[in-house]
């Protein structure tokens, strides 16, 4: 594969993908934040957030980002991981014409029956011939 291919395909992998999951972490989200926890009387997480804020004095709600989540009375577990994953920006840039262009020509959140397959190899496609112009 040619350098100039990787780049084109890793920005079409963009254009189609990052859409969609994101979309699907939106949906998880707020899925999440709608499920009924029988422990707490079926409430849902935010039914339980909301009942705090408003039953909770305004000062004890500020909250340090810096120190969220970390509880200094649990175990403290020493984890090293070297699993960052990096994607690097794509170095084809498309123009305003050609990114309207694509835009109008696939929906990368429309069902191609494929998974997104059918969208990625046409979206390779168009901007190949982009680069043809």
């Amino acid at each position: 594969m040619r350098l100039v291919e990787f780049w084109l395909h890793l920005l079409a992998l963009q254009y189609v993908y990052l859409p969609r999951i994101i979309a699907s972490l939106s949906e998880f989200t707020s899925q999440w934040n709608h499920h009924a926890i029988r422990t707490v009387g079926h409430q849902t997480p935010l039914a339980m957030w909301y009942t705090r804020l408003l039953t909770t004095p305004e000062e004890s709600l500020t909250t340090n980002w810096q120190t969220y989540g970390i509880d200094y009375d649990g175990p403290l577990i020493d984890i090293k991981t070297d699993n960052n994953v990096v994607v690097p920006e794509s170095h084809i840039q498309l123009t305003d014409h050609q990114l309207q262009e694509l835009q109008n020509r696939i929906n990368p959140l429309s069902d191609d029956g494929n998974n997104g397959i059918n969208h990625f190899l046409d979206t390779v496609t168009i901007m190949e011939g982009f680069s043809e112009q």
